[in-house]
């Protein structure tokens, strides 16, 4: 594992505990607020993690 694979697993955590966080705030405040932008910054962050997961991976096999 390179720092790549490991930078990518720590983003894609990071950011999946945030869109649970977001998911678990907005069911408690009903429909009050939308946390879409918030939710679409989580996804971004776990889209950067598996590509650099994925680079990770050519990068060792080479």
């Amino acid at each position: 594992m390179n720092w790549r694979s490991i930078l990518g697993l720590v983003f894609l955590l990071v950011g999946m505990k945030a869109l649970y966080v977001i998911i678990d705030g907005a069911s408690k405040d009903g429909l009050k607020s939308s946390p879409w932008r918030a939710g679409a910054g989580s996804v971004i962050w776990m889209a950067v993690g598996v590509f650099l997961i994925m680079q990770g991976i050519r990068k060792k096999e080479n």
